[in-house]
């Protein structure tokens, strides 16, 4: 074992020096967490009361991905539980369980139960639609295909301050067709407002709808018109956009791997669409010919768009050998968009690292199967010097290197299920200028590992 390690760690030096590194392996499969007793408790009752067909059903998308979510619904300090799942004993059934606990805060009690439409559960959502103080339960259900989406909006039959005097039920008070939706108070006025999107290729239309809740039940306060050449919505998020204004950002999918964003903001019950373009969206500023997400990277509350720029030394090589580095921008009132900062982000590795502001186009990147460097390139754009190397290794390789690699100056940036990551500054060496040196914990603050 010893002769295999020597060996091993002989090899992985020589390959450093000669630029080259080797194969990160994918990861192995995690084990499920196991159950709560809370999460158990209400499992038994519900094979107690539905018998032996019922069948959890996770949603399939939406941050919201457990079959049985815990949620104050009636604002009375104590937590429902709310079940998604088939009844096998009705020809597979989708039915909602709604569970509220005694008032004596011990056990239990079922409230009729939500019996769904289509075969399974595609997004849920909590919110308070109304202001009264009492959540609604979005539910969306999923038909044959991506356009045959049910939403289904249930009201509480009782007030907030009467939800503990009598016999709560949920009932739906509204249905409509969408192919994703979004729950967000873009008003900021304390009540939730809900956004359905709906995308048809066929019929080349896609479109985002407005709906408030009031005393005479939900309606359509607005709609506006999308881009219709989106492959697919992949993800929406909510945040401070312009302005200080609360916004939604819609991140879609082109073919060939592409994405783009539009933005929405309301402004007097108005959507307003930010970045629409009357053309196709590879015109759109906020195109990207590779697949990249919003995010509020450094969680500050303002969402980020993200646009790639090429390092410098890459004008003759494919786009997808390319090694991009990421712009994330803010915007404005009118749709410019304003860079903030800038990250190296590597999708496949799993890392990502906050770039100084001082690093301009002398600064470039390398990179193969096992990590990156980045180096200053000198004034006659060949001659490049070292800044910072990041190293990816499989962890069952690392644990038994670990040593040795500190003995070659690298130090453990983070570790994970699957990969332990060492970092190396050259801030050192005098041939480094100084503007663009790191030391250790700066490499250290500004790496973090991609979800």
């Amino acid at each position: 074992m010893k002769r295999g390690i020597l060996f091993f760690l002989i090899s992985m030096a020589a390959l450093l020096a000669q630029g080259c590194m080797f194969d990160v392996q994918n990861a192995d499969i995690m084990r499920p967490p196991k159950l709560t007793t809370e999460f158990e408790e209400v499992k038994t009752l519900l094979d107690e009361f539905y018998g032996s067909g019922l069948k959890l059903m996770n949603p399939s998308s939406g941050v919201l991905r457990a079959a049985i979510q815990f949620i104050d619904l009636n604002n009375d300090q104590q937590e429902e539980a709310v079940a998604f799942f088939k009844d096998q004993n009705e020809q597979n059934a989708l039915k909602v369980a709604i569970l509220q606990k005694n008032s004596s805060g011990d056990g239990w009690r079922i409230l009729p139960t939500i019996v769904g439409i289509g075969y399974d559960v595609d997004q849920v959502g909590f919110p308070d639609l109304d202001g009264d103080g009492t959540k609604e339960i979005v539910v969306g259900w999923l038909g044959g295909s991506m356009l045959s989406k049910g939403l289904s909006v249930y009201k509480s039959n009782l007030p907030t301050t009467e939800a503990d005097q009598g016999l709560q039920q949920f009932e739906e008070i509204f249905r409509e067709v969408y192919t994703n939706f979004h729950i967000a108070d873009l008003d900021m006025d304390g009540t939730d407002e809900l956004v359905t999107f709906l995308l048809s290729r066929p019929d080349n239309m896609a479109e985002a709808s407005l709906y408030i809740l009031d005393q005479d039940g939900m309606k359509k306060q607005d709609e506006v018109s999308l881009a219709n050449d989106a492959n697919r919505y992949e993800r929406m998020i909510s945040g401070l956009v312009e302005d200080g204004r609360y916004g939604i950002v819609l991140d879609a999918s082109l073919s060939g791997g592409a994405s783009f964003s539009e933005v929405l903001v309301e402004r007097e019950g108005k959507l307003i669409r930010r970045f629409g373009t009357s053309g196709a969206s590879n015109k759109s500023p906020t195109y990207r010919f590779d697949f990249r997400l919003t995010e509020d990277v450094d969680r500050d509350g303002w969402v980020e768009i993200p646009t790639l720029i090429s390092p410098v030394g890459y004008d003759r090589v494919a786009k997808r050998d390319v090694p991009w580095i990421t712009l994330w921008n803010h915007w404005d009132s009118e749709g410019n968009m304003v860079p903030v900062f800038r990250t190296y982000d590597d999708q496949s590795l799993g890392f990502r690292i906050m770039l100084p502001q001082s690093w301009d186009n002398t600064v470039t990147l390398t990179r193969n199967d096992q990590g990156i460097a980045f180096a200053e390139v000198q004034e006659d754009g060949i001659e490049r010097v070292k800044i910072l190397e990041v190293i990816v290794i499989k962890r069952s390789d690392a644990e038994q290197v670990d040593a040795q690699m500190k003995s070659l100056g690298y130090f453990e940036l983070s570790r994970t299920m699957d990969h332990f990551y060492y970092g190396k500054t050259f801030s050192h060496d005098t041939l480094t200028m100084t503007e663009f040196g790191m030391t250790e914990q700066q490499l250290a603050d500004a790496f973090a590992v991609l979800n």
